[in-house]
């Protein structure tokens, strides 16, 4: 199982990071509410992914960044902050982040980061192949693409192939926009 280490010094967002961690399956090895402590953790747990929150005490999620890649140069790191803009992604890219993550949609931007880590040895997911798949369901023209409705249902059938390509499916509520349930569909049918 994957590992990952939060720090917040929030307690309520670490408790909807790890919820949201541990229905994606991934294991909550740590949890630091400061990036002073952050750095420590992540030296002693060696975790497969580190998710910072940007302003915290003792030390900023950059800074904190900054010391657990001098360490550990290849881990990767998760950036999430309420005031997200270009200046800040620019730095956070210079000092070898993977992303910077809105607060306002953190439920949603971390899921479809997490998208993008498999477990190690899975086969990673033919995203060609999964638009041919996409083009020949929705049709070859993208003129039905032109309103936001259309472009966001695209956007959510994408997702749900490269769900469905890994064994996983899920059910989208329309009144909300949002993904209510995910399910791995090998342990459904076992």
């Amino acid at each position: 199982m994957r590992r990952v280490l939060i720090a917040d010094d929030s307690e309520s967002i670490r408790q909807i990071v790890r919820a949201v961690l541990e229905r994606e399956g991934w294991s909550v090895c740590g949890e630091a509410a400061n990036g002073l402590r952050a750095v420590e953790l992540a030296a002693v747990l060696k975790p497969d992914l580190v998710l910072l929150d940007f302003l915290m005490p003792r030390m900023d999620g950059l800074h904190a960044a900054e010391q657990i890649l001098s360490v550990c140069p290849r881990l990767p790191i998760i950036l999430y902050t309420l005031h997200k803009d270009r200046f800040l992604e620019r730095r956070a890219k210079a000092i070898g982040l993977r992303k910077v993550i809105s607060k306002n949609d953190i439920v949603s931007e971390l899921i479809a980061c997490l998208e993008g880590f498999q477990e190690p040895g899975a086969q990673p997911v033919d995203h060609a192949r999964l638009f041919d798949i996409f083009r020949v369901e929705m049709g070859s023209s993208p003129r039905w693409i032109s309103s936001t409705q259309g472009f966001q249902d695209a956007k959510l059938r994408m997702e749900q192939l490269a769900l469905e390509e890994r064994g996983r499916y899920f059910v989208y509520d329309s009144g909300i926009g949002q993904v209510r349930a995910r399910m791995d569909t090998r342990s459904a049918a076992e």
